[in-house]
């Protein structure tokens, strides 16, 4: 479940419900620049992760996720949101 990741685990694996996709977009920043899209996740136990895919991976895998779709998740970076930043309340 979500709410039993920890920032130390790997790997680690998810099945969570998309309800949430964003548009792909461009970024420009000191560390370079290219594409980045998210999507917000929610599992079988109502916990609630939101996904970032920066360059390669969010050009490979923002045609493949879609909105209402499940899907089984695994091996990512986990951090903790930026609430200053963040537009949720997903931690």
């Amino acid at each position: 479940p979500i709410n039993q990741l920890d920032l130390d685990q790997n790997p680690w694996t998810i099945k969570v419900s998309i309800r949430f996709k964003s548009e792909m977009r461009n970024f420009y920043n000191a560390r370079g620049e290219g594409k980045v899209f998210s999507f917000d996740c929610i599992d079988e136990h109502k916990g609630e992760i939101r996904a970032i895919a920066f360059k390669q991976a969010a050009v490979k895998f923002f045609p493949l996720v879609k909105a209402g779709g499940v899907y089984i998740i695994s091996k990512g970076q986990l951090k903790l949101a930026d609430k200053v930043c963040a537009d949720n309340n997903i931690d």
